[in-house]
């Protein structure tokens, strides 16, 4: 059966946009969701450029001449995973069958890359000290140089917390580089041990501007399958 791609929405994000649970919909793009006279709310999911689905929903007003629609669901988590920010572009594209059933198969951010800059099992030493071991093949993720032996900078978590976190290498001899800076808390807060893994990505533009790195904690759940480590204790507190 032939499917026909429509564009049916496609915004530059705002300051409230990127950091708010809810992200203002515009109100022309209404009329590629249907709403039921008695009802105020469309519930879709949308799969993103990565082929993960997300569970969104758009809500209008119930009173008032304006509707001022907006989209919530999983918009939030959709952002951190992207590491968005104010003034990227969203666009969302549906398939419309010839039976009229639609279907939205690509919802994604335009002009971002994501990278990921390391990623690397924990030693004992990195679990329980306030550094860690920093894979030196990862350095070429961030701007250091023979002048600059280190690096500030902030990385999101899967709870959308900020973690101020540095590199550093030394000034002779073998680089050995290492992240300190908030890791020690981290690493406590996340109740991390030896084995856990954990993972860097940067968000890069077209135009080469780094945005926001994101790090990722995962347990080694079985066969190979790896779960975040908010999700591990989430699971321990349920059993």
């Amino acid at each position: 059966m032939e499917c026909e791609d429509q564009l049916v929405m496609e915004k530059l994000l705002s300051d409230s946009d990127a950091t708010n649970q809810r992200f203002e919909f515009p109100t022309k793009s209404l009329i590629n969701f249907p709403m039921p006279a008695d009802q105020n709310y469309f519930n879709f999911v949308a799969v993103d450029m990565v082929g993960q689905p997300r569970e969104l929903k758009i809500s209008v007003r119930n009173e008032g001449t304006h509707k001022k629609p907006w989209m919530s669901g999983q918009w939030r988590r959709y952002v951190l995973d992207k590491g968005l920010k104010k003034g990227d572009r969203v666009k969302l594209i549906m398939q419309v069958r010839e039976n009229g059933v639609r279907s939205y198969p690509s919802f994604g951010s335009l002009e971002m890359d994501h990278v990921e800059v390391m990623s690397k099992l924990l030693s004992e030493s990195d679990a329980t000290n306030d550094r860690l071991e920093f894979p030196s093949r990862s350095l070429g993720g961030f701007p250091i140089s023979a002048d600059n032996k280190q690096v500030h900078f902030d990385a999101l978590d899967m709870l959308g917390q900020s973690w101020s976190l540095k590199i550093s290498i030394r000034k002779k001899g073998y680089p050995k580089p290492w992240i300190s800076g908030e890791w020690g808390l981290y690493a406590r807060q996340k109740r991390l041990r030896q084995g856990d893994r954990v993972r860097l990505t940067m968000a890069v533009q077209e135009n080469g501007v780094r945005n926001i790195y994101h790090i990722e904690a995962e347990r080694h759940l079985a066969m190979g399958m790896w779960i975040p480590i908010e999700e591990w204790h989430k699971l321990e507190m349920e059993n």
